[in-house]
């Protein structure tokens, strides 16, 4: 047993210091809201969003803003975003994967002015090609206030660099 040890902890010495690098991300993506806002109950927005890959585990981290325009009262609808995608089967080009995470959203310029905040998980699929990606996904947004709502994303996303880990 101790010699098992022994070898696992020299062969561990050899190998050296393995340089993982994460990738930056950043893009920008529209919206199509399904909500519950006067009788159409339908928004859509644009957004942006970055973020960084961490290459040991098959997950993101990102931070998203939206902007939403609403066929309802309210007539200026912001949103920002702290979540993660976590790949569930991670392969070279087609990537679906789970996201949660935290929410914010604040009305301005309606009827009533308001803010909801809450918790958000959806699915979604990635498409990763040399330098860009594409992705969609569909997540529903547990809000505080009457601003729940499923929220559908579709967006283009540009990667570069390598960030030592």
């Amino acid at each position: 047993m101790a010699r098992s040890k022994m070898t696992l902890v020299i062969t561990l010495l050899l190998l050296g210091p393995v340089q993982l690098r994460g990738q930056v991300f950043g893009g920008v993506f529209g919206i199509l809201v399904q909500d519950s806002c006067g009788e159409s109950g339908e928004s859509s927005g644009v957004g942006v969003e970055g973020g960084l890959n961490i290459p040991v585990l098959p997950l993101d981290v990102f931070g998203s803003a939206e902007w939403f325009f609403p066929n309802c009262a309210r007539r200026d609808l912001r949103g920002w975003s702290l979540g993660f995608n976590y790949r569930v089967l991670p392969v070279p080009l087609v990537s679906p994967y789970v996201t949660g995470g935290r929410t914010w959203r604040r009305s301005e310029n309606g009827e009533p002015p308001g803010s909801g905040e809450g918790m958000f998980g959806g699915i979604g699929i990635d498409v990763s090609l040399p330098g860009f990606g594409l992705f969609t996904e569909i997540r529903y947004e547990f809000l505080s206030g009457d601003l729940a709502q499923t929220v559908m994303r579709a967006g283009f996303l540009l990667s570069w660099g390598g960030l030592p880990l």
